[in-house]
């Protein structure tokens, strides 16, 4: 992942409707940290945003026999503060372009953005409810799309879980699903030989039918793991 430049120009900064400044800037879109980036000529990040601040585009243009056009970047900040970036463009249809491309640039985040709220508040997201999300938001979508994407925020450390084919789960159901496994510490022998252990948890006597080192009580479905002294007697 990188970086995509979709404006470089002189940009009039409006804030809360007021001017805040005349720049030469380059407007990006940081894929890996998912926000835009709005740098002045010398190389000075003058502010960055999340695609979801985006509140839309316009285009606009003026003069007759050399006309003028702009394409404006409408932002709105957590705090409440109002941005408006206007970009001068050397043409209708690139400007045109530019703003699109802004568009689907501020979707596309918006999307994947949605993805990652989801896995980091569920513990268990069908791949179908992702595919979903991503058509959503005119992205790709099919359970391939849907996956690589799941496998991406697990592998870049967004998001802790893993993907078992079907369905992200994540590292806190994984933790309620892992098995606890009691020591069964009680046994007898029977009077026909039999090794009977006592489940550990609720006392059942369980005979050891198997040299096994675990077992699920059917009792109380506690799963417990015994000790090589006691198989030994097997």
């Amino acid at each position: 992942m990188g970086s995509t430049t979709l404006l470089h120009g002189e940009t009039t900064i409006w804030k809360n409707k007021a001017t805040a400044g005349k720049y030469q800037t380059t407007l990006l879109y940081d894929e890996e940290l998912e926000f835009f980036k709005v740098i002045a000529s010398e190389g000075r990040i003058l502010t960055s945003f999340r695609p979801q601040q985006v509140m839309g585009t316009g285009y606009s243009s003026s003069g007759t026999m050399s006309k003028s056009h702009k394409v404006t970047l409408h932002v709105k900040y957590p705090k409440g503060d109002e941005y408006a970036f206007i970009y001068q463009a050397p043409s209708a249809a690139i400007a045109q372009k530019v703003r699109n491309s802004i568009r689907q640039t501020a979707v596309a985040g918006k999307g994947k953005a949605d993805v990652l709220r989801l896995l980091r508040t569920r513990e268990r997201v069908p791949l179908n409810e992702v595919s979903a999300l991503l058509a959503s938001c005119g992205l790709p979508s099919s359970p391939a799309d849907a996956q690589r994407l799941i496998e991406t925020m697990i592998s870049s450390g967004k998001v802790e879980g893993v993907f078992d084919g079907r369905d992200f789960k994540s590292h806190y159901a994984l933790q309620k699903e892992s098995v606890r496994y009691d020591i069964v510490t009680n046994f007898e022998l029977g009077k026909s030989g039999v090794v009977v252990l006592s489940c550990p948890n609720c006392g059942a006597s369980i005979p050891l039918e198997q040299k096994e080192s675990t077992g699920k009580c059917k009792f109380c479905g506690t799963s417990y793991t015994i000790p090589r002294r006691i198989l030994e007697l097997i």
